[in-house]
């Protein structure tokens, strides 16, 4: 590899998976939007049980929860 090539290798964002879980799809579309501005690669999942099968399948950086009964 040249030198300029690795340089731009380097300089080169990663793409990163970012879960996000939500039980109304109205919200789901929200965290899209929004997060479509940092250039991620966004899965949503709509369950507790949806995200962890999402998480067996695909590496993720990042997990947005929003968490409606949380009990405190």
């Amino acid at each position: 590899m040249e030198h300029n090539q690795a340089i731009t290798a380097l300089n080169a964002p990663d793409i990163v998976n970012i879960l996000v879980v939500d039980d109304q799809p109205a919200k789901l579309l929200s965290y899209e939007v929004i997060l479509a501005k940092i250039g991620g690669a966004l899965i949503k999942a709509s369950s507790a049980c949806e995200a962890f099968e999402c998480l067996l399948k695909n590496d993720v950086a990042l997990i947005l929860i929003r968490c409606l009964h949380a009990g405190y």
